[in-house]
């Protein structure tokens, strides 16, 4: 891990957890809250179609409004103009700053889960807290799905 130690905010970015083409996901300490958070960052290419922070504003609301066992929580959201304001409603060209701040859990990331299980090719059992009825899975995958 590298020495040098970033701030944003009220974060102080620790360890780069994964890299995708839109967003990081950063393990952060929160200074005001005293706790580990997961901070996802919009990166820059995407931060000046509005369409796109659109639907990462989306993303957050509806996952922030599911509460699961199994799921995340978000705990804030922020979306800020390249002139500072916080609407997200910014010209295209003066680019926006978007970050989703989320649960921390300890342990590995779904790619390592997936590479050291692939080869198995079963599904392993579901922990009881994942029980639930197919009636009551019905919203929380409609709620999932138009995220």
């Amino acid at each position: 891990m590298n020495s040098e130690v970033w701030h944003l905010g009220k974060f102080e970015l620790r360890e780069l957890l994964g890299r995708g083409g839109t967003a990081e996901v950063w393990k952060a300490f929160d200074h005001q809250s005293h706790r580990h958070v997961a901070l996802k960052l919009l990166v820059a290419n995407w931060s000046t179609d509005p369409d796109f922070v659109a639907r990462f504003t989306r993303e957050a609301q509806v996952v922030a409004a599911l509460r699961h066992p199994n799921i995340v929580q978000i705990y804030d959201f922020h979306v800020a103009s390249g002139d500072g304001d916080e609407d997200g409603e910014s010209a295209p060209d003066a680019g926006t700053t978007a970050d989703m701040v989320m649960q921390y859990i300890e342990g590995q990331t779904l790619a390592q889960y997936n590479n050291a299980t692939s080869h198995i090719r079963e599904l392993p059992p579901l922990p009881p807290s994942f029980a639930f009825s197919r009636p009551s899975a019905w919203p929380l995958t409609t709620r999932i799905a138009r995220a």
